[in-house]
């Protein structure tokens, strides 16, 4: 369904354009558990090698990244995020930003990069052959010895909240908070869709304006596989390892590690 994946696209490209969610990005500058023990383990596959950083955002992951690679190339889709890095990181010559689906990386060659990591549950907004194509794309533009890893929404989670819930407080904030989160929902859901291979959600990311795809860790590593990927490991949204299987009901996120098969 392409045309569903271009939807997904088109509905989280606006969401990370607003000026309110770019600002807010822009506040966070600190690296999640699972990306200090990947940068600490795979440090000599990155440290003077060629990084790609896919949903770069507001620069993050930027600062540690071009700190310790010889070239470094932000890839974003939504252009207001592109322009705040560029603004940002105008002092690095090394760093380079680019406006792109990470679905279509044409102007890139085949084994460019020796690191590529796409951060911040980045890939679950593509939407299903979207996302098929990313992992196909990573695994064109890597190098035979290289690291691929990206972070995903958990289907398995029990904490998934997928409805606006009213407020306990019966102060106005709150309440106009929960009205705004609730016409969002309203809007997108109609565009949710659950097979047996994973969900396109709309979930409380971003007061309920994006669709995000789920998937267990079993169908993650399925698809990495299939794209031509051998799993290194999966992180819980603690830096842990954890199996690659099992519906893992008290993790959120999980942060897969392949490298080429």
């Amino acid at each position: 369904m392409p045309q569903v994946s271009q939807l997904l696209v088109e509905v989280n490209r606006r969401a990370y354009s607003l000026p309110a969610i770019v600002r807010n990005y822009a506040l966070n500058e600190s690296l999640d558990p699972p990306e200090q023990r990947i940068l600490e383990r795979y440090r000599d596959r990155i440290v003077g090698k060629s990084v790609l950083d896919l949903g770069c955002g507001t620069g993050r992951t930027t600062a540690a990244l071009a700190a310790l690679a010889a070239s470094y190339d932000g890839v974003d889709i939504a252009a207001p995020m592109v322009a705040h890095c560029r603004a940002r990181f105008a002092h690095l010559a090394h760093a380079r930003f680019h406006v792109m689906d990470a679905a279509s990386l044409p102007g890139f060659a085949d084994a460019a990069f020796d690191f590529i990591l796409f951060s911040f549950n980045g890939i679950d907004c593509m939407g299903h052959d979207g996302r098929l194509a990313v992992l196909r794309e990573s695994r064109r533009l890597l190098r035979a010895d290289g690291i691929f890893a990206f972070t995903t929404h958990n289907r398995g989670c029990a904490a998934i909240q997928r409805r606006p819930r009213p407020p306990p407080s019966l102060s106005p904030r709150p309440w106009a908070s929960y009205a705004r989160n609730l016409f969002n929902s309203l809007r997108l859901r109609r565009h949710e869709i659950a097979t047996e291979e994973y969900e396109i959600i709309n979930e409380q990311a971003e007061g309920f304006r994006l669709l995000c795809y789920h998937a267990t860790a079993a169908v993650n590593a399925r698809q990495l596989a299939a794209a031509g990927f051998r799993l290194l490991d999966v992180l819980d949204h603690e830096g842990q390892s954890i199996a690659p299987a099992g519906d893992h009901p008290d993790v959120p996120f999980l942060t897969f590690v392949a490298t080429p098969a």
